[in-house]
């Protein structure tokens, strides 16, 4: 079941975590909620800019970037990193 409406696809998953203790986006994908309809437009926005720092699209180069740029995409590198090995681990599991 795809939804259009962020308000309605959390408040399915916010009704699945009452008394879960699973993963929010294992729970999303229990009630038929895309993953995609729970994040922000902010992290979307974070997600491209990324994209196009690695392209060097943002007009400069990694090592004109400030500081704190390169820190905030190592977060996001480090944060997709966690998430596909526990991607792999939970398919590694459900086998």
């Amino acid at each position: 079941m795809r939804h259009d409406d962020p308000g309605e696809g959390w408040r399915r998953v916010d009704e699945a975590a009452q008394n879960s203790t699973r993963p929010i986006i294992l729970l999303a994908e229990q009630q038929g909620v895309c993953p995609r309809l729970l994040v922000s437009d902010w992290a979307r926005e974070c997600l491209t800019a990324h994209a196009w720092h690695d392209k060097g699209a943002l007009g400069m180069t990694y090592l004109d970037a400030p500081v704190w740029l390169r820190e905030a995409f190592g977060m996001i590198n480090g944060a997709t990193a966690d998430a596909y090995e526990f991607r792999r681990e939970s398919r590694k599991r459900d086998k």
